[in-house]
């Protein structure tokens, strides 16, 4: 059995200080196989560093997704080619080609992790809506994949309309962005979602 473990958002030092003394404990207590952390407010709350980027990978973070402060700090686009778990919002008009998801194989299993970029009071709006960069996404995809996607957007309305669309397709929908834990976990038709 895969055990997944999703952390967002990652805010500023008190969030990375946090991660660092929590993430190892609570990955050898509960057999955690792969981390996942929502980044995108790691440098004090807009964006991420390269310098913070290797803080998360040297914690064992396997993959780091981003959001709408993804292009906050303009040093990381430099080193993009140094941040191989960097996983922007594939929906985003400036997202590097290919990066908005990432590939691991892990147990015998292919893990995909997808990051996307709600648009209900969002600024920018990306150019394309998440439900057809879904769609798109799922035109090409395996059918053995494992999805995981972090859908970092404003409104519950909006995450909860893209679990009901596509929670046959994937292991896990969580929203990210609003930095406030919802009640509404479940899991259903075998994909998790908050």
């Amino acid at each position: 059995m895969i055990k997944l473990l999703f952390i967002g958002d990652v805010v500023g030092k008190a969030g990375r200080n946090g991660l660092a003394l929590y993430l190892p404990l609570l990955v050898k207590e509960n057999k955690i196989n792969f981390v996942i952390i929502n980044g995108e407010n790691a440098a004090h709350g807009k964006g991420i560093t390269k310098r913070i980027y290797d803080g998360f990978k040297a914690l064992n973070v396997n993959c780091i997704t981003l959001g709408n402060h993804a292009f906050s700090k303009s040093e990381i686009l430099n080193r993009l080619n140094e941040c191989h778990d960097l996983c922007y919002p594939n929906n985003h008009p400036l997202a590097p080609k290919e990066s908005g998801v990432r590939y691991y194989n892990l147990m015998n299993k292919r893990l995909v992790v997808m990051n996307i970029l709600g648009q209900v009071f969002m600024a920018p709006e990306p150019t394309i809506s998440p439900f057809k960069q879904m769609d798109i996404y799922l035109e090409n995809c395996l059918p053995n994949d494992l999805i995981f996607v972090d859908f970092h957007g404003e409104t519950t309305a909006e995450k909860r309309i893209f679990f009901e669309l596509y929670k046959d397709k994937c292991i896990g929908i969580v929203g990210t962005h609003t930095h406030i834990q919802t009640a509404d976990e479940m899991v259903k038709d075998g994909c998790g979602f908050i």
